[in-house]
């Protein structure tokens, strides 16, 4: 069987019907839906009429829904992306702490993404994993850089909260101060050459395209960009990139941590303090999936 699977929110109360749960989900996206399906070849035909049904329904339960070249749009205004730094503890009980740091830098297909993919993996070995494990005690720290453009620094199992902060500002600073070898450097190319030859399962294979139009073509470029890269680019793309966003405060700090540190404390310091645990029951998901066995969408209460 071919499965289909979206994780939504409860519509409201009032809602009676299930395809009109369906619609008033979709309602809410901002332009239109994509449709990724992984298949032996010989499946792609009835992949196709099913969901072209699927499509069919929608738009006949919805007139803000239209068809175009087997695209869905939502027709009416879009609002415009606003950018929101975010300060956030969320109080659970743990005796853990969770933390992060994010920030926007270039996207993959940036010439200068090499150095900061490059540039994280230095911050990580070189200062993450001293300072925040084998001398904070945390379970496990590191830098993670996304193709999309967001680099995060991070904490896990930490016992330490608002600290491990000092620790993300002095990977930055090592950085600067040019404390990383030539070794260190070449270290840190071979270990990305190694993720990019890493065989992908068939499922993944073709993803990256259809999600953010990443072709063979884009990671050839991108590798020959990571063997140029020197010591002085690493340092240049930090001065660059991470700088002016720390000092302009344009990244977002969160952490989930335990409920039992000086909350008022943190709050007078600018953190926002949300109690996830404690606003549970007033959300409920549940699960809408069709497959080549059901007729129409299905909604199952997963409270």
């Amino acid at each position: 069987h071919l499965f289909f699977f979206l994780m939504i929110r409860r519509p409201p109360r009032s809602t009676q019907s299930r395809s009109s749960a369906a619609s008033d989900v979709y309602k809410r996206q901002v332009h239109g839906m994509s449709i990724c399906v992984h298949s032996s070849l010989n499946n792609v035909d009835h992949i196709q009429r099913r969901l072209g049904h699927m499509i069919d329904c929608l738009e006949a339960e919805r007139s803000f829904f239209t068809k175009n070249n087997k695209e869905i749009e939502v027709q009416g205004e879009s609002n415009s992306f606003i950018k929101n730094y975010h300060r956030s503890y969320f109080a659970l009980p743990t005796r853990v702490n969770y933390v992060v740091q994010s920030l926007e830098v270039p996207h993959y297909l940036h010439e200068d993404n090499p150095k900061l993919h490059l540039l994280g993996y230095l911050m990580e070995k070189t200062t993450l994993h001293k300072e925040i494990r084998e001398k904070g005690g945390a379970y496990g720290s590191g830098c993670v850089f996304k193709n999309d453009g967001i680099l995060s620094m991070y904490s896990y199992r930490d016992p330490n909260t608002i600290e491990t902060y000092s620790a993300f500002e002095l990977a930055v600073k090592n950085i600067l101060n040019k404390n990383f070898s030539e070794e260190d450097l070449t270290e840190a190319k071979l270990s990305l050459f190694s993720r990019l030859d890493t065989p992908k399962p068939p499922q993944d294979q073709g993803l990256s395209q259809f999600l953010i139009n990443l072709s063979d073509d884009n990671r050839e470029l991108y590798r020959g960009r990571l063997i140029g890269v020197k010591k002085d680019d690493i340092i240049n793309a930090c001065q660059q990139y991470l700088i002016p966003k720390l000092k302009q405060q344009e990244t977002s700090q969160v952490i989930f941590g335990s409920q039992e540190v000086n909350l008022i404390d943190l709050a007078e310091k600018g953190w926002k303090i949300d109690r996830p645990i404690e606003n549970l029951g007033e959300q409920q998901d549940c699960l809408l999936y069709t497959s080549d066995a059901a007729d129409d969408l299905l909604c199952v209460d997963l409270g």
